[in-house]
């Protein structure tokens, strides 16, 4: 997601408000209704923006859930028919991967992203609980993930292949965002801190598909070295 579109629903009402102040000066009716319906205007797309960012936020959250899934159990799968034909037992790092995947399909569950927009419209504090998941989901599934990749070239290394997955980089870890701070801190500065945590909710993602992007094509690598 391009960092600036969830910026751009405050930066319309920003718009709107100051034009709408501007036509005050002018003082002519005319001028006045037509800077007042702009403003509604700019406002109304702000807000529908709004949703679009928090429906994008919760999709690729899914989506990302989803289609990791799919490829540690495919992985998992190749491993265990390979082990098979090297007659090699694998069995109980294969058990350790399996545990941390059924772990993951447990926790990640998929959040209706229209069921939370519509609570959203009804009690808009929801919000915050909306931020809340959206960094402490993608930073357990960032740790399991980890985990799972070690467990992957154990059972590499078992199995007599010199190819090994390359893991997160060591100097990422996924920010662990405190709910609660952000939460004072945004109220206490009157919104204002609420832009930075905003700005996390789409930095933070966008940093981790990066890295998962270079290790899913050498998962992809490694499969076609092996093969």
């Amino acid at each position: 997601m391009p960092i600036w579109l969830p910026f751009l629903p405050f930066i319309l009402i920003i718009v709107g408000l100051f034009g709408f102040l501007g036509t005050t000066l002018m003082g002519q009716e005319s001028v006045l209704l037509g800077g007042w319906l702009m403003m509604m205007l700019l406002i109304l797309s702000g807000a529908i923006i709004n949703l679009y960012v928090l429906y994008k936020w919760l999709k690729r959250r899914n989506g990302h859930f989803n289609r990791r899934l799919m490829l540690h159990d495919s992985f998992l799968d190749y491993l265990k028919e390979l082990s098979h034909k090297k007659d090699i037992d694998i069995t109980e790092t294969v058990s350790d991967a399996k545990r941390e995947i059924r772990e993951a399909q447990r926790e990640e569950t998929e959040k209706n992203a229209v069921l939370y927009l519509a609570l959203y419209l009804v009690f808009p504090p929801v919000l915050f609980y909306m931020y809340h998941f959206l960094n402490k989901d993608f930073l357990k599934h960032a740790r399991r993930e980890e985990t799972i990749i070690e467990k992957f070239n154990v059972a590499l290394n078992k199995l007599e292949i010199d190819e090994q997955i390359e893991n997160f980089q060591r100097d990422y870890n996924y920010p662990d965002r405190n709910t609660i701070i952000y939460l004072v801190l945004t109220l206490v500065t009157a919104g204002l801190f609420g832009l930075y945590w905003i700005y996390t909710l789409t930095m933070d993602p966008n940093n981790h598909f990066e890295q998962h992007q270079k290790i899913e094509t050498n998962m992809i690598e490694t499969l076609k070295n092996i093969e």
